[in-house]
C-alpha cells in the first residue's frame, strides 16, 4: 500500500479483504479487480 501511495497512484486493486474495508488511502482508490474493469468500462 505504501508504494501505491507514494507513486500517486489512481488505483491499488486488490482482493485482500482488510484493504479493501479501507476503500481509500490519500487519493488512492482501494478497489477488487472487478470494480476496476467496471470503472475503465466507465471513462
Amino acid at each position: 500500500m505504501n508504494l501505491a501511495v507514494d507513486g500517486k497512484a489512481d488505483y491499488l486493486i486488490t482482493g485482500d479483504k482488510d484493504l479493501l474495508i479501507l476503500k481509500t488511502t490519500v487519493k488512492t482508490k482501494i478497489i477488487t479487480y472487478s470494480e476496476f474493469v467496471i470503472e475503465i468500462e466507465k471513462a
